[in-house]
Formats: structure tokens, sequence, C-alpha cells
């Protein structure tokens, strides 16, 4: 049978091509097909519909829609064969991806696939140098060794590889890396470490907690994951971390003088939703209930009371032109009274929708789950998930909604759903909405949304944070990795994550944590206690997490906002605090959305509408306050050169006039 499947392929594709090609109307679809059943078949390792694909001139070199190649996935799922027929017919090993920003050679050394680099050098891998230094971050010797065999990387890349080896203090890798050592990279291997030595402070570094504790840093930086470009297709964008650090985004802007306003589009309904950006697409969500004309409360204040809304309520996702702000669509998914009251703060539209560039995937929490056509906002699947009510635990009649955002991971939508009566996260099919799996989680409800990856070593990992238990879970099977606890009671805070740690938070007091980790975690852990420094934790902090806003992580710097305006910024490697500076003026009274950034500025936007622009310098220096005379609950994005802004009733396109 598995013959005749073959030779049925083969044939089918050869005729499409040849005797039958006269038949379809449309050569670009059938072109799309083609490329679209090759690169299933290196998702799958099928060689034998790659070698049919091959032989009926199917272009090995067609990218998706976010420029992904049949070689890029042959080589992220380990299929060796594979990568061989697709290099061996013409495949590109250096072709870049539009969504990460990664080659071939990337998602080889990820997978920790050594034959898969050799075959990829052997083809010709353009910069071997910023190769051998992610390898170098594995620490595998089978990694390493392929790119110094290439006697490609320069003087420079061998003295780095040299260096990073002896700061991990391996001697293994020294000791294969030594010989590879040219006069020059000795030479700059040696210069390099006289300068460190003279610019080394003799001071001990801070820590998180206290200006006179000290914390010696455990963690050595390697390169970052690739973060947001163009597109934005979740809540803070790419793996939700709030950057896009090639935007040029303006200091300044004013709504009321139409200051850089590119343009400005009244929404119907209520949202703390995110927009997600697409290329040149916007999406928001909005729920908007017949009953309900209360608006936001803003402010610091603590009231746990739910609003009084009633009648039906009409759940809907709305599609704009980025470049105008024109409405390109807009569906009505469901139309029910809520099965849930929202809190003074919050909506029936909490949840931030993604994208992965064809479909989008809206969560209404109770209301349904809803995967649309992101070019029509066709109907493709909903789901059903029951009552989802993150309310408080202590007294269910308090109301507040349901704030998680789904997180599209690979072929799956993972969902946190920690709600009143049976917390779980599970993972629906992307194409079908089936569940994939689900992992019950014993644990209160809570506003934070998963953050999932693959780790360097090849792990698939979805971490969530909550109070019980911030976890993390194997990303394609739901089996847990491992558990923490000790967080505040109501936990808020999205996951961060970077190439090299875990960062987990919560604020709500007295309990505000700052809790760094090692992908590496694994079983039951505990909290350590202030200052601990041992497997798998970096450094912790028992005091500074936020409350409300979700922190920043950029390059070596973390930066937190809470809830009253102030912004800390610790080192990254050590916890070490090395400022804190107040965001003081009228109409910033208190801070829900997180901050974003690009590679200028932090954007911190308060409830009332104000944001302020903050530089990346040693102080956190205000370089301007911007208002749009609106409430805002929910996070600004970031489009292209654009910033856009969600108020209570509008959402602004904020663009420099010029650069």
């Amino acid at each position: 049978m598995t013959t005749l499947l073959r030779f049925d392929f083969s044939f089918v594709l050869l005729l499409s091509f040849s005797l039958f090609w006269p038949a379809f109307a449309d050569a670009g679809s059938v072109q799309e097909r083609n490329a679209e059943t090759l690169r299933a078949a290196a998702t799958d390792g099928n060689l034998a519909e790659i070698k049919a694909c091959i032989e009926a001139r199917v272009d090995v070199n067609d990218a998706s829609r976010y420029g992904v190649t049949a070689l890029a996935l042959a080589c992220d799922h380990g299929h060796a064969d594979v990568v061989d027929a697709l290099l061996a017919a013409g495949a590109n090993p250096n072709v870049k991806d539009t969504f990460y920003g990664f080659t071939p050679i990337s998602w080889a050394l990820m997978r920790k696939s050594p034959r898969i680099v050799e075959l990829l050098l052997a083809k010709g891998v353009d910069d071997v140098d910023s190769g051998l230094a992610m390898a170098i971050g594995t620490q595998s010797e089978e990694l390493i060794t392929p790119f110094l065999n290439t006697k490609k990387v320069s003087a420079k890349g061998l003295a780095n590889a040299y260096l990073a080896a002896k700061r991990f203090n391996n001697e293994k890798l020294i000791t294969v890396i030594e010989p590879f050592l040219n006069e020059e990279a000795k030479e700059l291997a040696e210069k390099t470490e006289a300068e460190n030595k003279k610019s080394a402070t003799p001071e001990s570094p801070t820590p998180a907690t206290t200006d006179k504790e000290t914390l010696t840093p455990r963690l050595t930086l390697t390169t970052d994951f690739p973060l947001s470009d163009s597109n934005w297709p979740q809540f803070r964008g790419v793996l939700s971390r709030g950057i896009s650090e090639k935007a040029k985004l303006p200091s300044s802007w004013n709504a009321e003088e139409n200051q850089n306003i590119a343009w400005k589009t009244p929404i119907p309904g209520l949202a703390t939703s995110s927009p997600i950006c697409w290329e040149d697409r916007i999406i928001v969500t909005t729920a908007d209930q017949e009953g309900d004309k209360a608006g936001f409360r803003t402010g610091a204040y603590g009231d746990v009371d739910s609003v009084k809304g009633d009648g039906v309520c009409s759940y809907q996702v709305l599609c704009l032109e980025r470049a105008t702000g024109k409405i390109l669509w807009q569906r009505e998914c469901v139309r029910e009274v809520p099965k849930v009251k929202r809190h003074l703060k919050a909506s029936h539209a909490n949840p931030t929708p993604a994208t992965d560039g064809r479909v989008v995937v809206a969560s209404f929490a109770g209301a349904g789950i809803y995967c649309l056509d992101l070019m029509t906002g066709e109907l493709v699947w909903q789901k059903d998930l029951g009552k989802l009510d993150s309310g408080w635990f202590y007294d269910k009649s308090y109301q507040w909604g349901f704030g998680s955002s789904p997180y599209i991971f690979e072929s799956t939508v993972i969902l946190q759903c920690d709600h009143q009566d049976g917390a779980f996260i599970a993972a629906l099919d992307l194409k079908t909405g089936q569940e994939k799996w689900r992992t019950i989680r014993d644990d209160i409800p809570t506003w934070s949304s998963p953050v999932a990856f693959v780790a360097d070593d090849g792990t698939p990992i979805v971490v969530v944070a909550g109070t019980k238990a911030s976890a993390g879970y194997n990303a394609r099977t739901g089996e847990e990795l491992w558990r923490l606890g000790g967080f505040s009671e109501i936990v808020v805070p999205t996951p961060q994550v970077t190439r090299d740690l875990i960062l987990l938070t919560s604020g709500y007091r007295p309990i505000t944590p700052i809790v760094t980790l090692s992908h590496k975690a694994k079983g039951e852990l505990k909290m350590p206690k202030e200052k601990e420094s041992s497997e798998p934790f970096f450094w912790t902090a028992t005091r500074g997490g936020p409350y409300m806003p979700t922190p920043l992580i950029r390059k070596d710097r973390l930066y937190v906002l809470d809830n009253s305006g102030i912004v800390s910024c610790y080192k990254l490697e050590s916890g070490e605090r090395l400022f804190r500076q107040r965001l003081r003026g009228a109409k910033a009274s208190a801070f829900t959305a997180s901050v974003i950034a690009n590679d200028e500025y932090m954007f911190c936007t308060s409830e009332e509408g104000s944001t302020f622009v903050v530089a990346f310098d040693d102080e956190g220096t205000i370089v301007s306050q911007n208002q749009i005379d609106e409430s805002v609950m929910a996070t600004p994005a970031i489009s292209g050169d654009m910033l856009i802004i969600r108020g209570e009733k509008h959402l602004f396109g904020i663009k420099a006039t010029s650069l």
C-alpha cells in the first residue's frame, strides 16, 4: 500500500505539471499547493514525497507567507535525509525567515543536529562566525567542530569562541578550539582579555532588593532570540517580549493637535485586548453589551466589585488597514448574554487575539474561541470551553471576566485557563480546533498568558505563571516539566523568556517576587531565599515584582514598571538595581498597560491615556509625555514604523510625519 501511495503521489504531481497543466485556470495556486506539499513533506520527514516534488520540478526554495522554506522545516524537525535531498536539489542554506530571522542552520543548532550542521556547512553557509557563536552556547563539541573544520571562521570569530569557552570554564571546548587559533586570533583574544580586566569594576554588584547586600552573577548572557520586526502577532509581539527593535517611532505626539496622528478609528464596544498586526493588517477584538455603558474606571484603587451590566453582548473581531485605519472587515462571532460579569477595569473582551499570518484566533473566554481567516474574516472553526471565570477565588460572587490570551505555537493554539473550579492548560489544533492535549492545573484564577518556545537543547517549553504553581510544560505533549509555588494571590504579568532564562514575576502585595531560572529546570522547585543563587535559579528577589504590567527585557537589562508609575532597572545577569525613575505628570496616577519598546525608547502608557517615552540610558530619562485624551487599559502594539494605541473608544495609529 505504501508503494502504491508513493506512486500515485508522484504520478498525480507529475501529471499536474505536464499532461493536465492547461486544465488549471490559476497556475499560481497550483504552484502554491505543490510548494505546501513540499513543506509538509519536509516537516513530516517524508523522503518519498520530497523526491517526487523534486522530480516534478517544484521550487525547493519556495517560502511560506512568513518566509519558511522546506529546508528550514526539515532542519527544525531533524530530518537529515530530507535536508540532504533538498540541498542536492538546490535549496538555499542562507535564507532567513521573516518571522524570527532564522536560517536553516539556526534550527539545526537549536535542535542539536550535528549531521545536519555538517550538511549545511558543506553546501556553504555565509555567516559561519554567528553560527559558531550560537554553537558555543550549546557547549557541544559535536556542534562546534564542524564550524572549525570549515576553515572559514574569521580570526575574530575564533577569538570570541575561545573566550566564550573560557567563560564557561569548559576545558574540553578550550582544548578543541586551541589548535585552530592562528596568530591573529591569539592576539585578539589576549587583547580582549586585557581590556576586560582593565574595565572590570572592583565593586561587587548590588542585588535587586537592597543597596547594601551583594550577589555574585552566575549568568553569562548569550545571543538572544529574534524579536518582532514588522509583525506583532500576539500579546506584546513575538514571544510576548514587547520589543520591535527596527521600528522608527515618534518620540512625541498629541491627539488633540493631530501631531503625528496618522489616523484615529472609532471602535464599538469595550475591550482591554491589545491590537495585533500582520503585514498591512491590524486586528482587534471587542465586546459591545447593550446594557453596559459604564466604561472603565481608572485610577489607583482596590475595588473588587463587578460592573452590573445586563443584556445581550455582541462579540466581534475587526480587521483594519494599517496605513489608513480603514475597517476592512468586521465579524460578529457570537451574540449572547455574558456568562460572567466584568471588573471595573476589565471588559468582556480581555484576551488579545493571535495570528500566524493566515488565521486569527480570538478568545472570548466563556463565549467561545473563534478561528477566522485573516484575509476575509470567515469562520474556520470555533470551540466552546465552557464558563471561564477568573474572578476572586475567595468570594466567587465577585466576577472580573477572563484575561489570558491565546498563544500560537507551531501548529497549535495554547490556552491557559486558570479559572474558578477547574484550572487547566490545553492545546488546540490550529487547523481544526480539536484538542491535542490538556493538563490539569491545581491553581486559583490568574490573568497571565502562556509563552512557548524551543530551548537550545530542543525541548519545546510552554511557561505559565500562577499562584500555587508557575510551571513549565512540554509544549507538544502537555507533560509537566517543572513547577514553582510562592507567587502572589493575583498573578497578572506574563512570563518572559530569553535564550538564557525564564523570568517570573508577580506583585499583589505583600508577595512581590522576581525570579530568574534556567530553561533546564526540572521537577518540584522551591522558591529560594533572598540572595540564594543555586541551580536552576540565577537570582531572585523577594520584593520588586509588578502587579499588573508585564516587565521588559532588553539586551542585558530588566525593566519593571509598577502600577504607580515607577520604572526600576536591573542588570539581567545579577539582579543589581541600576536606577528607579518615577513617571510624574498629569494623568499618570495608575499604569495597567505593559511596557513596549523599540531600540531607542520604552513606551509606558497610563490608564488615563498618557504615554511616557523613556530613553534607554543609565537614568531612564523621560523624553516626553504624550496624550490621547482617552483611558487606556490595553497594551499598545508596534507595526512597522507605527505605534498603535487602543483607547477606550478609538484605535490610534501614531507615526512620525518626518524622521
